[in-house]
């Protein structure tokens, strides 16, 4: 869930209840179940990033806040967005 909520698996990784990074990725390599869940959570992901900048282009622009700052922002999660897609594939 906080992985198609926007959270990268980095700062997941960090909460002490869950296993480090190199875990999750190791086991999703290895795993067929478990890299099935990992990539359906990758493409919510990419949704919800998808809905954030959809979002950011419909709401006015307030006076305070520079063009130039929103624009980068969708450009940062288009392209994440784009590189939501698992590339991992299962190595025996």
């Amino acid at each position: 869930d906080r992985l198609a909520t926007g959270e990268s698996l980095l700062m997941i990784c960090r909460d002490e209840a869950m296993p480090s990074y190199r875990t999750v990725t190791r086991a999703v390599v290895q795993d067929d179940e478990l890299y099935e869940i990992y990539r359906r959570g990758r493409l919510l992901q990419a949704e919800f990033y998808s809905d954030h900048i959809n979002d950011l282009a419909r709401q006015p622009l307030p006076d305070t806040i520079d063009p130039k700052f929103l624009n980068a922002e969708v450009q940062i999660r288009s392209t994440s967005g784009c590189l939501m897609q698992p590339i991992y594939k299962r190595i025996d």
